[in-house]
């Protein structure tokens, strides 16, 4: 695994796994391209990923393709959600479990 940024190597410095999940994505385009080595390189991730579970709970991903400006975007409206008051996170909520329900009603769920 490389780390490429200031970022992940604080993430990985701190201990936190850092897995790069560039196989998974290889994988899921076209399987039939290098089979063997990439199942290989498949099982490790996978193993990678279930170890980081097991072992911290949680772990930081690489190698997934997302725009880095689309994450840092994200962090910003997520740290402004985290700072609103909780009146208002409260009706946002409410309002995303209701979407939610209508949704399954729509599908045909219970």
């Amino acid at each position: 695994m490389v780390v490429e940024s200031a970022e992940e190597r604080a993430i990985s410095l701190r201990g936190v796994p850092v897995i790069d999940v560039a196989p998974l994505i290889a994988a899921s385009k076209d399987p039939s391209k290098n089979a063997a080595q990439l199942q290989a390189a498949v099982d490790k991730v996978v193993q990678e990923i279930s170890d980081a579970c097991k072992n911290w709970g949680f772990f930081y991903t690489v190698g997934h393709g997302i725009d880095p400006d689309f994450v840092q975007t994200v962090r910003k409206e997520s740290a402004k959600f985290i700072y609103k008051p909780k009146e208002f996170k409260r009706t946002v909520i409410r309002r995303e479990v209701k979407r939610i329900k209508r949704s399954r009603l729509n599908l045909g769920g219970d």
